[in-house]
């Protein structure tokens, strides 16, 4: 095994940068994970949406969806009362993380709400690993896990 220092605009090496070094507990790691990159947007949504959610699951079905497919360029806001955690703004354009039809990412987060299994099938290259990512840190907080 060789070491890679390699980055990418979504990762710094730890050892890249003067005097710091990974989280106790955490290693170095070429990308970042898509949980700590949208964590904004994460607790945003989780504060955003109060329809309910699957057991264990961090957000609703519904801002599963819009965490993947983005807010179409449109801010949303947080509902009068909501008292978000700190940091989380009160409007927030979502960013679209996944380029495909949202009937697909709606079909997949039915599916996985109905505590069926979820099998992606494609072409290499056709983002099924990003996908699969991106649904387990909407729907149980890391994509350390599988779903």
């Amino acid at each position: 095994m060789t070491n890679d220092t390699t980055t990418t605009p979504d990762s710094t090496p730890a050892e890249a940068i003067p005097g710091q070094a990974a989280e106790p507990g955490r290693t170095a790691r070429q990308i970042t994970l898509p949980e700590d990159r949208y964590a904004t947007e994460l607790a945003f949504l989780a504060a955003h949406d109060t329809g309910p959610r699957p057991p264990g699951w961090l957000l609703t079905p519904r801002a599963v969806v819009t965490f993947v497919m983005g807010s179409a360029g449109d801010a949303l806001s947080l509902p009068k009362g909501a008292r978000p955690a700190a940091g989380v703004p009160r409007r927030l354009v979502i960013e679209q993380k996944f380029v495909g039809e949202r009937a697909l990412v709606e079909r997949c987060v039915v599916t996985l709400a109905g505590e069926r299994g979820l099998l992606l099938v494609g072409e290499p290259g056709t983002a099924k690993s990003m996908l699969s990512e991106l649904l387990s840190a909407a729907v149980c907080g890391t994509s350390a896990l599988t779903v």
